[in-house]
């Protein structure tokens, strides 16, 4: 087990949803139809970004920093241990 500081634990989370973030949005290039919303599932595996809050908070800094991966108009996120999904709006002003 890795005990990191607070920090480390904000930077890899956020490390982590700007690499999907990226992926992700490249991959809507190939999505087929007229959708009127498009919303991306994340099934979080990771026991320490379990707060949803910081989660939706880090999501819209990120969009903010970079527009490139702001394709979405919302994610749902699956927290850790609770697997409840939760609706994170992208499409709300920022």
């Amino acid at each position: 087990m890795i005990a990191g500081q607070v920090a480390e634990i904000d930077s890899a989370i956020t490390g982590m949803l700007g690499r999907v973030l990226e992926e992700k949005t490249n991959d809507l290039l190939r999505w087929n139809g007229t959708f009127s919303q498009r919303w991306l599932l994340l099934l979080n595996c990771y026991p320490l970004a379990e707060n949803a809050a910081e989660v939706e908070g880090t999501l819209r800094r990120l969009i903010r920093e970079n527009t490139g991966p702001a394709g979405f108009d919302g994610i749902f996120w699956s927290g850790y241990p609770n697997r409840t999904l939760i609706p994170i709006s992208l499409s709300e002003p920022l």
